[in-house]
């Protein structure tokens, strides 16, 4: 097994941490009191690791 391979779920990981260095930098979250980028893509991961198909699936999983 070649150590050097990356898998996809590395390639993923390490361009989220990319993005959300880079989301820090440009300020993006200043004004935002709660729900901030970082909340989001795990919210948008979690749905699509879960196949929900509507906001209304992803809010009933969480009341």
């Amino acid at each position: 097994m070649n150590k050097d391979k990356k898998t996809t779920l590395d390639f993923i990981i390490n361009l989220l941490k990319k993005s959300l260095k880079i989301l820090k930098i440009l300020g993006i979250d200043k004004y935002v009191k709660k729900f901030t980028v970082s909340k989001c893509i795990a919210l948008m991961i979690y749905a699509q690791i879960e196949e929900l198909e509507s906001l209304r699936d992803i809010s009933s999983t969480f009341n």
